[in-house]
């Protein structure tokens, strides 16, 4: 069972990586505030469904926040918030996470596990190789999406907007909502 509503909720990355957020939750727009260590607000963004927010470059190391404040009213613990440490790869030690990668571009998706097979079908057509994946029970377990869901972890090196033009395929599809 992954704990949390929102996936990756801790991603590791090395420095001089350029960032971006896909909004793939049917039908809500989302609200991204990056943070330093200090609390200075570096990016704000909204994004609207099946769109992606503008890029944040992030050059220094350390561990950045990322949140979305107020947006459930029902159930206030249901927010999207996590961080993103920025590591820099020639002092990176023996306990950090491996951060090679021969992708220019990586992310991560979340579909129904009962349509899989259609959805790793769509990718297997496109420039987005499939990483990984991993079935889990979704916290929520309502809707027409069901209780168990998929976390598919993407790779690509072709255009950025060939794979973000993939994943508008896939999440104008899906059932969330």
């Amino acid at each position: 069972m992954i704990n949390q509503p929102y996936v990756p909720q801790h991603l590791f990355a090395s420095q001089n990586i350029d960032i971006a957020w896909f909004d793939g939750d049917v039908g809500h727009t989302r609200k991204i505030t990056l943070t330093d260590q200090n609390s200075e607000t570096l990016f704000n963004s909204s994004i609207k469904f099946n769109s992606v927010s503008p890029t944040i470059s992030i050059n220094n190391t350390g561990t950045f926040s990322y949140h979305e404040n107020d947006v459930n009213k029902e159930d206030p613990n249901f927010v999207m918030n996590g961080t993103i440490t920025i590591i820099d790869p020639k002092t990176q030690s023996k306990n950090s996470p491996n951060l090679q990668s021969t992708y220019e571009m990586m992310s991560a998706l979340m579909v129904p596990t009962k349509d899989i097979k259609k959805y790793t079908e769509l990718l297997d057509d496109s420039k987005v190789d499939i990483l990984g994946q991993q079935s889990f029970i979704d916290l929520r377990e309502i809707g027409s999406g069901g209780g168990n869901q998929t976390l598919l972890v993407l790779g690509s090196n072709g255009q950025t907007d060939d794979a973000i033009a993939v994943f508008k395929k896939i999440t104008t599809s899906l059932p969330y909502g």
